[in-house]
């Protein structure tokens, strides 16, 4: 083989190796019968950096479970059995930033899948999902926003499948299709989307890198704030902490000062 990766220990919650005798070890089962196999297999994969590991929290399992629920209930409001191809020059602004959401988010998966970063893979799923819901509550709809939520269903499907293998078949079937989704192609992201109007922007927590983004160049310092702060990834790094400034640094990063 050409290179050997360790995958890292899961630890009880304690943060002590897992052993009846301390007491600590954790039942899958448990998780499995209240959860279901497809979101205890996402928390191991969102939890844990795959070559580090770390200590379980149940905290994981429950955000990964709200996670999933908003989904599930994003492709059934968005299904369709068919909708016409998407024109890019149609769509208004808001159209445009959740196609472009979901275009990055396709390519930055793929890479992630490589180097086997799960965790941040189903962030990024995250990403999408919070993208769709702050589109939807724009209320900034045209003619073309049933085929564009409808194919962005599907796309996001097709994402989630390796992931949530069971899931994803029920939900596929559900959005029309006769055969599995996982004889479909992997999804490919158009780098056309990505590049028109777009800055990449680095994503700080006190200095240090934890995500990036993809911004409309001409987002104002409050906007591109607002995006920021509504990424999965800095969500959960910044839960329960002070946020004492953002500091923006134009098409650059953002940084944010917690304590």
């Amino acid at each position: 083989f050409k290179s050997l990766i360790h995958q890292g220990m899961i630890l009880g919650p304690d943060g002590q190796k897992m052993s009846k005798s301390k007491g600590n070890v954790v039942s899958p089962d448990e998780y499995v019968q209240q959860y279901g196999a497809d979101a205890f297999r996402c928390s191991l994969m969102f939890g844990f950096a795959y070559e580090l590991g770390g200590p379980w929290d149940d905290g994981a399992i429950g955000a990964v479970n709200r996670f999933i629920k908003r989904l599930i209930r994003m492709v059934e409001e968005s299904a369709k059995t068919s909708y016409k191809p998407i024109r890019y020059e149609l769509l208004n602004a808001d159209e445009k930033q959740l196609l472009r959401t979901l275009h990055n988010s396709i390519k930055l998966i793929t890479d992630d899948l490589e180097r086997l970063q799960f965790n941040t893979s189903i962030s990024r799923l995250m990403e999408i999902v919070n993208e769709y819901y702050r589109f939807i509550s724009l209320k900034n709809h045209s003619d073309s926003t049933d085929d564009l939520l409808a194919y962005s269903a599907e796309m996001l499907v097709r994402l989630f499948a390796p992931f949530a293998p069971h899931i994803s078949e029920e939900l596929w079937e559900s959005l029309g299709k006769s055969e599995s989704v996982f004889l479909e192609k992997w999804p490919a992201h158009n780098e056309y989307y990505l590049e028109i109007d777009q800055v990449n922007y680095v994503l700080q927590i006190n200095g240090k890198i934890r995500a990036e983004l993809l911004i409309n160049k001409e987002a104002s310092n409050n906007e591109i704030e607002r995006i920021a702060m509504s990424n999965q990834r800095i969500i959960d790094l910044t839960q329960g902490k002070t946020i004492r400034k953002v500091i923006i640094v134009p098409k650059r990063l953002v940084n944010i000062v917690v304590s």
